[in-house]
């Protein structure tokens, strides 16, 4: 019995899940910014949840991540109002 602006805030929207595991299956189970395999993998919104609502189940706008990888993005960039350019930031100075 949710509303449907609990329903974003879960994340329990329709194609979430399935969002989900495209991102990791398109990215072969491998975290893009460190290479790792397997273990536990996020898979990360590049422009975020919160303000793009038009993409919040794009696969274009995924981004498998480990666990590691995924958390220093959010200590360095914060949880919301994330965005493409930060990621892609992220990664040119993970690969120095």
């Amino acid at each position: 019995n949710l509303t449907e602006e609990d329903r974003e805030y879960k994340r329990l929207i329709e194609g979430y899940d399935e969002w989900q595991g495209k991102v990791k299956e398109l990215a072969d189970y491998t975290c893009e910014c460190c290479g790792q395999r397997g273990g536990t993998l996020h898979s990360h919104h590049k422009d975020s949840y919160n303000w793009c609502k038009e993409r919040r189940i794009d696969v274009t706008n995924g981004a498998c991540l480990c666990e590691n990888c995924h958390k220093d993005f959010h200590a360095k960039y914060g949880n919301h109002d994330n965005t493409e350019e930060q990621y892609l930031q992220f990664l040119l100075e993970r690969k120095d």
